[in-house]
C-alpha cells in the first residue's frame, strides 16, 4: 500500500497478524519458562531418586518414568518452539558480525575465532542471541574457566557457538540445569572439573533459557582439554 506522498505503508492485515505472531511466541516463551523449573526440579530429583534406588526395582522403576514424562513434556515444547520460530523470519534478525559488535565488553579478552563468511551470516532471534551471549560469557568469567569462543556454520542451521570452559565443569552438580532442555555427553567431568555454586548454576540456566526459547539446539560435550557448550542456532530463511 502506498500513501498520496509516495510513501510505503504497512497492510493492516500484515500488522494483525505479525502481532498475533508475537503474541503467539510471548505465550510460547512464558509457557516454556514457567514449566522449564518444575520439569528442571522434577527431573533432577528423579535422577536422585534413581541414584538411591539400588535394590529398590519398583522405585526405581517409578523415578525412570517420572523423568521420561518430564522429557516428554520438555520436547513438546520444543516443537512448539520450533514452529513458532518460523513464523516472521525477517523479525529480530542480526548478522553475527553486528551481533558480536553489540557485546562489546562482554568478549573481553577470550580467544574468538569466527570461521570464514559467517560474520555476514543472518540469525533469527537476534536479541535472544546477544543475551544467552552476554549471559554465558560473563557466567564463564565467574567460575574462571572460560577459555574460548568459536563461531561457525552448518547447513541446518545459522551458526554454532562453541563456548570452551577449562578444566570441565562437574555435571553432576548441574543436572537440575541443564536438564531437560540439553542433551548432555553421559560422560562425567574429572574430578579437578569447576563445581558451582546454586548462583552459578542458575545462572547458567537463565542463559541456556535464552536460547531455549528462540528454538536453538543445545548440547555439553566433554572432552580432555574440558567441556564445550554448543548452542546450534537458527538462521534466517
Amino acid at each position: 500500500m502506498t500513501s498520496p506522498n509516495g510513501d510505503s505503508t504497512p497492510n493492516p492485515d500484515d500488522l494483525l497478524r505479525a502481532e498475533r505472531h508475537a503474541a503467539l511466541r510471548r505465550l510460547a516463551a512464558s509457557l516454556s519458562h514457567a514449566l522449564g523449573t518444575p520439569l528442571n526440579v522434577i527431573s533432577g530429583r528423579a535422577e536422585l531418586i534413581e541414584l538411591d534406588s539400588e535394590g529398590l526395582p519398583d522405585v526405581l522403576d517409578s523415578a525412570q518414568t517420572i523423568r521420561r514424562q518430564a522429557l516428554r513434556i520438555s520436547e513438546m515444547l520444543k516443537q512448539v518452539l520450533a514452529q513458532l520460530d518460523h513464523l516472521d523470519e525477517d523479525a529480530e534478525s542480526s548478522s553475527i558480525a553486528a551481533l558480536l559488535e553489540t557485546l562489546g565488553p562482554d568478549l573481553g579478552q577470550i580467544e574468538l575465532r569466527v570461521a570464514d563468511g559467517v560474520a555476514d551470516c543472518r540469525l533469527r532471534r537476534a536479541d535472544q542471541a546477544r543475551h544467552f551471549l552476554a549471559q554465558l560469557l560473563r557466567w564463564g568469567r565467574e567460575i574462571d574457566a572460560l577459555k574460548g569462543l568459536d563461531i561457525g556454520r552448518n547447513q541446518q542451521h545459522g551458526a554454532e557457538f562453541h563456548l570452551h570452559i577449562s578444566p570441565g565443569v562437574n555435571v553432576s552438580d548441574i543436572r537440575t540445569a541443564l536438564e531437560p532442555w540439553i542433551q548432555r555427553d553421559p560422560c562425567e567431568a574429572r574430578e579437578s572439573a569447576v563445581v558451582l555454586t546454586s548462583a552459578q548454576a542458575v545462572q547458567l540456566a537463565v542463559a541456556l533459557g535464552h536460547a531455549r526459547d528462540a528454538g536453538a539446539e543445545l548440547e555439553l560435550r566433554h572432552s580432555l582439554d574440558g567441556s564445550t557448550f554448543l548452542a546450534r542456532w537458527p538462521q534466517q530463511a
